[in-house]
């Protein structure tokens, strides 16, 4: 087995999302927000209690259901929405990896509703394929701390090179800081196909 590992963001890097408030009601045929600028659920801090477990699911609907003005089950239904389908490429590239020995998993500031949704090796066939999978409300911490990166690398010991991809900046930042080779994916630009020619010009591919 390589001692490399490479680790992979969902939402932007894998799986296709929504990022904003806006896309999703739009997606669910609701009336739009009065706002002048997208509202992105990124900057939603109820959001981001949930993910790292320190609100739970029944406050964070009703946080999200009266911020957007939606019933308790529209708002679950929206935030459900949020994600969309496997980048085309996703698969092959982690299958790809296997075929060449090196280990991968996934570091996601995610949920338990999400979390459903995203272990259904039907509907995300790229996130069944990984080896292992790190979600920040199982392990209780979100990117960019520290202690959300240690997870992962304590569960491969003897692992020396550690490859992380993530569109967001401040997490890939962090990875760096941690001694890992660490790449900014931009999500509308073939995610799939970025993280193939960065591991090829590395020479993991």
């Amino acid at each position: 087995m390589s001692s490399t590992l490479v680790v992979f963001d969902i939402g932007g890097v894998l799986v296709r999302i929504r990022h904003s408030w806006d896309e999703i009601l739009n997606a669910l045929g609701e009336a739009p927000l009065a706002r002048t600028s997208p509202w992105r659920h990124v900057d939603y801090d109820p959001l981001t209690d949930y993910q790292d477990g320190t609100l739970d699911e029944d406050a964070y609907l009703s946080q999200v259901g009266g911020d957007l003005g939606l019933t308790p089950q529209r708002a679950r239904e929206a935030h459900i929405a949020m994600l969309e389908t496997d980048y085309v490429g996703a698969l092959e590239l982690i299958e790809d990896l296997r075929r060449a020995g090196v280990q991968t998993a996934c570091l996601s500031n995610t949920n338990a509703l999400h979390w459903v949704a995203l272990a259904d090796p039907q509907r995300h066939p790229a996130i069944a394929a990984l080896d292992k999978r790190f979600a920040s409300f199982e392990i209780r911490v979100n990117k960019p701390e520290p202690n959300s990166y240690r997870a992962v690398a304590e569960s491969f010991p003897g692992v020396e090179r550690k490859i992380f991809f993530d569109d967001n900046a401040g997490n890939v930042v962090a990875a760096i800081n941690l001694g890992w080779e660490a790449h900014r994916i931009d999500p509308e630009g073939n995610p799939p196909a970025q993280m193939r020619r960065i591991l090829i010009e590395s020479g993991v591919l």
